[in-house]
């Protein structure tokens, strides 16, 4: 007796689509930028706003998510930089069940900051996990610097 094998199998269709759809795609957020996070090609660190159809299906489909938080300094010298940490969850998780998780990280990471230093905070998060992501920190850098990273001041900046 041969075996029934089920040809066409919506969800797998549709989780295939989706990953095919977010190939090189990051969701990145900055804290100034009105609460609002945009999609990032990481490859080439175009910036842009993504569609409904696919905010929506990166919203409601379960990733195994790579995320890098990242906070945002300069000192009195004019000099930038940013202390990042990298977390990957090796459960797959919709991006809202991470924003707790992401809370917390990033209240230690600014604790550990220099609170004259601090401009802003922000992550950017890979749904596709550590699928071939090779992001180095200058790349990093002019992704979260396109982002608008850098535009807030420090506390030391506002006093002046």
């Amino acid at each position: 007796m041969k075996k029934r094998n089920k040809k066409y199998n919506p969800v797998k269709n549709g989780n295939r689509l989706i990953h095919a759809a977010i190939k090189n795609l990051a969701v990145v957020f900055c804290g100034g930028n009105d609460g609002k996070s945009s999609l990032v090609n990481y490859k080439t660190k175009i910036i842009f706003i993504a569609p409904m159809p696919l905010a929506y299906a990166i919203a409601d489909t379960r990733f195994n998510w790579t995320v890098i938080c990242a906070v945002f300094c300069r000192d009195k010298g004019g000099h930038e930089y940013m202390r990042t940490q990298d977390i990957f969850s090796p459960d797959k998780h919709t991006q809202e069940e991470l924003a707790e998780t992401l809370q917390g990280i990033h209240a230690r990471m600014l604790d550990d900051a220099n609170p004259t230093h601090i401009c802003n905070l922000g992550w950017l998060a890979v749904p596709r996990g550590h699928d071939g992501l090779a992001i180095d920190d200058k790349s990093l850098a002019t992704i979260f610097e396109k982002a608008g990273a850098w535009n807030t001041l420090a506390k030391w900046e506002q006093a002046a």
